[in-house]
């Protein structure tokens, strides 16, 4: 029997990794395979302007 794989995606403003790791322990032989940090920086342009 296969085994699923989920692609989960977390949106935190605040202490990802350890809510990452909080719901990574809910389910039993799931691990976080990757962590990737990005720039909280803005394009120019007004706010709420449609690209």
């Amino acid at each position: 029997m296969a085994t699923a794989k989920n692609t989960i995606c977390l949106w935190f403003d605040n202490d990802l990794e350890v809510g990452a790791r909080l719901y990574a322990e809910m389910f039993p032989d799931s691990s976080i395979s990757a962590i990737q940090h990005v720039s909280f920086a803005r394009p120019p342009g007004k706010a709420g302007a449609r690209r």
